[in-house]
């Protein structure tokens, strides 16, 4: 081992406090990058495999009714490559020991074979034999929350009547990765809702269906043109009540998969950056402070002819033993914590296999941008190295020049004590790198704000969603259209408090060229149960006539108040009505339109009618209501608000508490790095200082006071401008996961600010405890006799 090398070796164990700390925040950089890039790539890779060896449809459509004659006109357009025609149906469930109704999706698979496109994956049993009308395969998360296995009975409420099915298999589907109830929004109690497949012959037979079929999905070929397939689609459909044609892009399940890939794409790009620049930040000023220690040896090395290359290597060296300590000690917790992440995914995603796969390119990739901060850090430090001449490396360095401070000179020096003015006056001495200790120690407090706000945030929009604006606490769908008159009815049964009624109706909204496909709401206006409030929580009346839109779908067919829309009515073969922007709201969740349900009548042109409603129920009543509604033969599902919500918050309170956990554990990594490099960068300098002040008197207390006191106003001038670097951070990674579905606004409570802050005052306390020991165990005489 040549001379150098042991030297180098010999100065990182005499720093291995400082060295280990830069370590420790290089490997927090490097396991969220790896973490965040390996599963992204894992669940990219499971979504690819299984659209592609399952045939996940390009295309899908919803209609009345049409006949298996219309399917083969469609599979013989143009860019159409490939047709499965398809019975669907709504069905009210009663699962062995949920004590609430459950809603069922059925979707028809072909007698005999297997599906042409949206084929499925058996994780348990057998496919359904040819002529069965009571068998059914049922999805493998509503079968795993639900406990039910191959041989176990559903009873069912199909189109009215009651049968009862036998479970032969468990069964996965590229359409339903994440299995959701469309009805329901984004949120929905997995307990509740579940897709079973059924015979095409029995379920046509159930829903009065048979030669005919109501919902379809499609491939492309290759090349083909999607919006001229989706406009050829919609005109042979129209006649047939279809309610419009839409492309992979806009299916529930595909979209909620990509909005989430989207947000840990986006949350990769912004987490791993705080930490490398951190980490560069560190191992610059450990660097510098080493090469200023060490002027007279550098000029030495370049008296006795090593070159400007070989010692800048040298120092370079540092760098590369922080940062490869701290890339492999990330690398092994970003495959740990990729994992359980990967795992964690696996529960919510249902993929016929979601591995964690950790490629060398991801591991290369963060092992690079780390080695590339960690130079950009140490580069300044090691050219002035290099620079240095022997002749002026034998000088000592000039002395700092201290200059009264500005409360000095304005006279408001008597309020502050001679420590006090010492620690400002050494903080003015190097403005720079307290400012940047500053943004190091706000970084740590943004990381732990930035996964708290977020839960604050989701929070705010529960409550102010479904407190405020979804006030019942049932929802319930009709098999067919009612009268007004079912309101009453539903109000009537024990336990119903209020029932109000509403009316959705599948159209299509055009402005210019653009269009966009979604059902207009009609409410009453005097109802209590649904309101219409923005995001600032604001009340919008319901106008006379007129529709009000959300603000995202204003934007998206640039629309404002008083412009006219074109409105096509799927459900009626595409009948073409003009309807008025009365006005728009920001909402929270989705892309909709409102109206009276006076005005809905006027514009479809027949008397008001309903195909859903809303009640609210006596405290304790909710199961009693819930068994009735589920023996009326037209209600066709029932959503619980209530179960739905407890369902989110064992979702969101499992995640977050893994989650908090991570966040607690980098922030502090962060913290510790920067404040305790910090102080032990200011004992190096300050030794013979702060050892003079020991021999003349002063305590142990008094001077650590001194040393520390600057740490401290480090980390209290940090605290607010962490509090707006972490909302900031929050508000980009929310507006990353800003998508058409749902929108969370950023909420901003004191009360999480105020215990962030605590935990990085402890989190810097502990740090300071560190250097205060060593402080305390330094000997007086050996640092007097050293040379300044």
């Amino acid at each position: 081992m040549r001379a150098l090398e042991r030297k180098l070796f010999r100065d990182a164990w005499r720093l291995r406090g400082q060295i280990v700390s830069i370590a420790l925040v290089v490997a927090a950089g490097v396991m969220s990058a790896f973490t965040m890039r390996s599963t992204l790539g894992s669940l990219e890779q499971s979504r690819d495999s299984y659209y592609r060896d399952y045939r996940m449809p390009d295309v899908f459509a919803s209609l009345n009714r049409a006949p298996e004659r219309m399917a083969e006109r469609i599979a013989a357009l143009p860019g159409v490559s490939a047709v499965e025609a398809r019975v669907t149906l709504r069905a009210v469930l009663a699962v062995p020991g949920l004590e609430r109704p459950a809603t069922g999706f059925l979707v028809s698979v072909p007698d005999g074979r297997r599906p042409v496109l949206g084929d499925l994956y058996l994780r348990a049993g057998r496919y359904i034999e040819p002529g069965r009308d009571d068998e059914v395969l049922v999805s493998e998360r509503f079968a795993d929350v639900n406990t039910l296995r191959v041989g176990d009975t559903l009873s069912a409420v199909l189109n009215g009547r009651f049968r009862t099915l036998n479970i032969v298999g468990i069964a996965l589907s590229p359409e339903f990765v994440y299995e959701i109830d469309a009805a329901g929004g984004f949120l929905g109690d997995e307990r509740l809702f579940g897709v079973l497949w059924m015979s095409r012959e029995a379920l046509a037979a159930a829903r009065d269906m048979t030669g005919a079929f109501n919902d379809l999905a499609v491939r492309l070929s290759p090349g083909a043109s999607e919006r001229a397939v989706l406009d050829d689609i919609d005109a042979l459909l129209r006649p047939f009540g279809g309610l419009g044609a839409y492309s992979r892009s806009d299916q529930l399940s595909n979209r909620l998969v990509a909005d989430e890939i989207a947000g840990i794409r986006a949350t990769a790009a912004v987490i791993p950056v705080i930490f490398l620049g951190v980490a560069a930040f560190l191992l610059h000023i450990v660097l510098a402070r080493l090469l200023a220690l060490e002027r007279e040896q550098i000029a030495t090395l370049k008296a006795f002819g090593y070159d400007d290359r070989t010692i800048g290597f040298h120092y370079l060296g540092m760098a590369v033993i922080a940062t490869g300590v701290g890339a492999v000690i990330g690398l092994i917790a970003g495959f740990w914590l990729g994992s359980a992440y990967t795992d964690l995914y696996a529960r919510y995603f249902r993929f016929p296999e979601l591995r964690y796969s950790a490629s060398w390119d991801v591991a290369g990739g963060a092992i690079f941008i780390t080695a590339l901060a960690a130079m950009g850090g140490a580069w300044s430090a090691v050219r002035d190295a290099a620079r240095l001449q022997p002749a002026e490396g034998m000088r000592p360095a000039a002395p700092p020049r201290f200059k009264p401070l500005l409360v000095e000179r304005i006279g408001f020096d008597r309020a502050l004590s001679p420590a006090q003015r010492m620690i400002l006056r050494n903080m003015e001495r190097r403005p720079m790198r307290a400012l940047l200790s500053a943004i190091g120690v706000a970084a740590a407090l943004a990381v732990l704000l930035t996964g708290f706000v977020m839960l604050d945030s989701m929070d705010g929009m529960i409550d102010l969603q479904f407190d405020r604006v979804q006030r019942e606490h049932i929802a319930l769908t009709f098999t067919n259209d009612r009268n007004l008159g079912a309101a009453q009815e539903l109000a009537r049964l024990p336990g119903v408090v209020d029932a109000e009624v509403f009316r959705a109706v599948p159209v299509r909204l055009s402005h210019g060229h653009r269009s966009r496909r979604l059902a207009l709401t009609g409410l009453d206006p005097a109802g209590e149960l649904r309101l219409m409030i923005d995001a600032d929580g604001g009340s919008h009346p319901l106008p006379y006539d007129g529709v009000v839109l959300t603000e995202r779908l204003a934007r998206s067919l640039r629309v404002a108040p008083f412009d006219t829309l074109r409105v096509e009515l799927l459900d009626r073969g595409g009948e073409v009505r003009t309807t008025v922007v009365a006005a728009t709201m920001d909402e929270l969740l989705g892309v909709n339109g409102y109206l009276s349900m006076d005005a809905l009548a006027r514009l479809v042109r027949e008397e008001p009618r309903a195909n859903g409603a809303w009640i609210t129920l006596e405290r304790g009543a909710e199961q009693d209501v819930l068994d009735r509604l589920r023996s009326l033969p037209a209600v066709a599902s029932t959503t619980s608000k209530n179960a739905m919500l407890r369902s989110f918050e064992d979702q969101v309170e499992e995640s977050f508490t893994v989650m908090s956990g991570i966040l607690l554990t980098l922030a502090s990594i962060l913290a510790t790095g920067v404040i305790y490099n910090g102080a032990r960068i200011a004992l190096s300098e300050r030794g013979r200082e702060l050892a003079s002040l020991r021999v003349l008197g002063f305590t142990r207390r008094e001077v650590a006071a001194m040393l520390l006191g600057e740490q401290a106003v480090i980390t209290f001038v940090a605290l607010p401008l962490g509090a707006l670097l972490g909302a900031g951070i929050t508000a980009a990674v929310l507006n990353a996961y800003d998508t058409e579905l749902y929108r969370i606004p950023l909420v901003l409570r004191a009360g999480t600010f105020a215990w962030a802050a605590f935990a990085i005052v402890v989190v810097a306390a502990g740090a300071a405890f560190l250097v205060r020991r060593r402080l305390d165990r330094s000997d007086l005489i050996a640092v007097l006799k050293t040379r300044e």
